[in-house]
């Protein structure tokens, strides 16, 4: 085993926040900083293009492609759950949606023991991260390193749902990240000039000029080195060789809810009866590691369309190859445009105090989404689209798990989806709010039959029956490391490991409750938190 440099800050994970963390510890002259990160630079171009968000998900390379246990709350399906494994983590293929959740979520932490997170705490790093295309105003930073911008509009479609939302009374709201989240509008984007914008690319990618940071990519991390009561440093696997990484004042872990967990339980850090049942020495029994899984679960009702208003041919391989022509050379045209716009946040019921759902149409739905070719005796597909509507707010809650002590072996991963009754009954009223929705009248004239689950699931038995057949992940896991005074909490208020100096943690394992939302904002505001904090300690 061969060392490596020694830094005051090594970062492990070049995701949403890691990159972030990193780039904001270099702004620090006094300090040398090393980004670690388990997958290659953010080299291919196919990564920025928006319209092929819904297809890079399954693109191995750069892709852990993790799977859940079967989950028995979905007819014992195993839900695919991709996280990106690359400079820019699942950023760099997500839906770019801009959304922080509400001012409610963050007062929920601070209220749960957390000082220091509430809305009005974590607003000014919301802001400090933000480059907002519209006007300033309390809500929005504009000299941020990470393009906000409106939507394209790029089908007519979406422009309906917002319509039929006004008409079934839902307010119109022109910013979901302003004074409230309920209603209908568009969504805000991390794209510019017809680009995708991750952290990688705003943020590290400007700072790797200074000397004072180093990036190694493909260098996976296997364990933390424990010295004395703190955490010294990082095993890591690189080239074929195991080599340590240390750091002079803390790791900052920003691996993400499922590689965060792991490496800490592979460390001898977590409960010490599952480490023991994999052979691991417990270095520190800290219960919560793992625990206090959970993520967004949607569905999506399908529609036939009666006009060609749908992104069906735009799918048609011609058209497809020559959308991505024009983007290579302008920056414009469908390709540069994400394909989820327009949205919503609604309650399932009333007498709620906050909307407990979102929804976001799709100008095609799933089952004829692939690439065609008009070829003789070929018919055009038929054009279709679907509204993904799921609860943000679940209560069920799972755990992540080591199969064995294998560093390079895939985590048990067990997110029990649906087991709080709560969840299943919100998804059921979600699936009748989109009916009301396309039944309205923005809708006539394109309005086709119902294609899932069909008009004949008309029952909550018969539409909840369709909900565990087809519900899959958003993809937004978080709270495996999560925040907290209490003991099954991990860190405490400033991202500190609770009972070992010498590492925080910045990433979507630390939210105790999950945003009403995307999480991918929230990500990013933590990481900008964690510099800060981390900074702060180091000067005094």
């Amino acid at each position: 085993m061969s060392r490596m440099h020694e830094f005051d800050f090594v970062v492990v994970g070049g995701g949403s926040a890691g990159c972030v963390v990193a780039a904001r510890l270099s702004e620090d002259a006094s300090v040398d900083t090393c980004l670690l990160e388990a997958g290659p630079s953010d080299w291919n171009p196919l990564y920025r293009v928006p319209m092929l968000a819904g297809r890079l998900y399954r693109a191995r390379p750069n892709n852990w492609f993790y799977e859940t246990e079967p989950q028995p709350h979905l007819d014992g399906r195993r839900i695919f759950w991709p996280r990106g494994r690359m400079l820019g983590g699942s950023f760099i293929f997500n839906g770019m949606v801009y959304i922080r959740g509400s001012a409610a979520d963050f007062d929920g932490w601070a209220q749960r023991g957390n000082p220091g997170w509430s809305h009005a705490d974590v607003l000014p790093a919301f802001r400090k991260s933000e480059g907002f295309a519209g006007p300033a105003d309390r809500h929005h930073g504009t000299d941020g390193p990470l393009p906000v911008t409106p939507a394209s509009r790029a089908y007519g479609l979406f422009d309906r749902f917002v319509e039929a939302g006004v008409a079934a009374g839902h307010p119109l709201n022109r910013d979901f990240n302003g004074d409230r989240q309920a209603g209908v509008g568009f969504y805000h984007f991390n794209i510019l000039n017809g680009r995708r914008q991750t952290t990688a690319t705003t943020f590290l990618a400007p700072a790797r000029r200074r000397r004072n940071l180093t990036v190694r990519p493909s260098v996976r991390a296997l364990r933390l080195v424990v010295e004395g009561g703190r955490i010294a440093g990082v095993e890591v696997l690189s080239g074929g060789r195991t080599t340590i990484v240390r750091a002079r004042r803390e790791v900052i872990l920003c691996a993400g809810a499922v590689n965060t967990p792991q490496l800490l339980l592979l460390s001898g850090i977590g409960p010490a009866g599952h480490l023991a049942s994999v052979g691991i020495r417990t270095l520190h029994d800290l219960p919560g590691v793992g625990e206090n899984l959970h993520d967004h679960l949607d569905v999506a009702p399908a529609f036939a369309c009666l006009q060609p208003v749908s992104m069906v041919d735009n799918l048609r391989l011609d058209r497809f190859a020559l959308n991505l022509l024009r983007f290579a050379a302008t920056g414009t045209g469908p390709a540069g445009a994400s394909p989820i716009q327009a949205g919503g946040f609604f309650a399932s019921r009333d007498g709620l105090e906050a909307p407990d759902l979102q929804a976001f149409l799709l100008p095609i739905a799933a089952t004829n989404a692939a690439l065609w070719m008009p070829l003789p005796g070929r018919r055009r597909p038929t054009d279709t689209f679907s509204i993904r509507i799921g609860p943000i707010r679940p209560q069920s809650r799972g755990h992540l798990r080591l199969r064995s002590a294998d560093p390079l072996a895939a985590p048990l991963i067990q997110p029990n989806y649906l087991a709080a009754e709560a969840d299943l009954t919100a998804t059921v009223a979600g699936v009748r709010l989109v009916r009301d929705l396309v039944a309205g009248p923005a809708f006539d004239g394109i309005r086709g039959p119902e294609l899932a689950p069909t008009a004949a699931a008309r029952s909550d038995a018969e539409i909840a029956a369709w909900v565990r057949a087809t519900a899959s992940s958003v993809y937004h896991p978080v709270g495996t490391a999560r925040m907290g005074p209490d003991p099954m909490a991990v860190v405490d208020a400033r991202l500190k490991l609770r009972g070992l100096d010498g590492l925080r943690i910045a990433d979507a394992s630390v939210m105790p409750d999950i945003v009403s939302g995307n999480t991918n904002a929230a990500t990013i505001m933590i990481g900008e938190r964690a510099a800060a904090f981390a900074l702060a300690d180091a000067r005094t």
